[in-house]
């Protein structure tokens, strides 16, 4: 089932927290971590400028999610 059909060029990660239902995706291209309700909609841009973020790690019980960059630096 498609998700999101505008407004990303290059997904790379994605990250689902099945709690709150938001769906997490990383555009490296944009630069951007967004984030969507599971239907889609709703979309935002939660950080931008992030040097090319890859994959997303979302953990429901602490309430955070990492963005791992190229060369394996993690952020939290």
């Amino acid at each position: 089932q498609v998700v999101i059909q505008a407004g990303v060029v290059t997904p790379e990660g994605i990250a689902v927290d099945w709690v709150a239902r938001n769906l997490y995706f990383s555009d490296r291209v944009q630069d951007k971590i967004m984030v969507s309700t599971l239907t889609g909609r709703h979309m935002k841009t939660l950080l931008d400028n992030l040097g090319e973020p890859r994959a997303l790690v979302v953990d429901p019980s602490q309430g955070l999610y990492c963005r791992i960059k190229p060369f394996k630096k993690v952020h939290q």
